[in-house]
């Protein structure tokens, strides 16, 4: 019961936090989770002045069961961390982590979003609406799991 009390506290903080534009951030540890917060906050600044940082390719790192607003058209969460066999970009077979991806997207004109939901594995590139995106890691452990994701617009 204590982690859930826990878990919501941190998840208002989060909701909080990016709704008045001030992002915790943890420094980088391997053993505590990736190096950007986890509500999907950027992992780094995309550079070019006259590009957003969907143009750019900007590097995402989402923890599970958490959401990334990546712009007012798309969001993506992750979740459902497990290891599983794979077939990569080469055609070879691999064992290994694997993530949930559900993806909200807003096509142009439309008030509804489309929701896509998709297993990815590192090294693995998808196109979703106007959006590529590269999966560069996926961590599952014991006690942390998340996805790094660039996503280009």
């Amino acid at each position: 019961m204590q982690f859930v009390r826990e878990f919501i506290l941190l998840a208002s903080l989060a909701l909080v936090a990016t709704a008045c534009g001030q992002i915790p951030s943890a420094p980088p540890s391997s053993t505590d989770g990736p190096a950007s917060t986890s509500a999907g906050v950027p992992a780094n600044t995309a550079t070019g002045a006259s590009q957003t940082p969907a143009e750019a390719g900007q590097t995402y790192t989402i923890e599970s069961n958490t959401q990334a607003f990546i712009d007012a058209d798309l969001s993506i969460a992750s979740g459902n961390f497990w290891q599983a066999a794979y077939t990569d970009a080469s055609g070879a077979a691999q064992y290994g982590p694997t993530a949930g991806l559900f993806i909200s997207l807003r096509a142009p004109g439309t008030a509804e979003p489309e929701n896509i939901t998709i297993r990815v594995h590192a090294g693995q590139e998808i196109t979703v609406g106007d959006y590529q995106i590269r999966v560069l890691e996926v961590h599952d452990s014991e006690s942390k799991a998340w996805v790094t994701l660039i996503i280009r617009h």
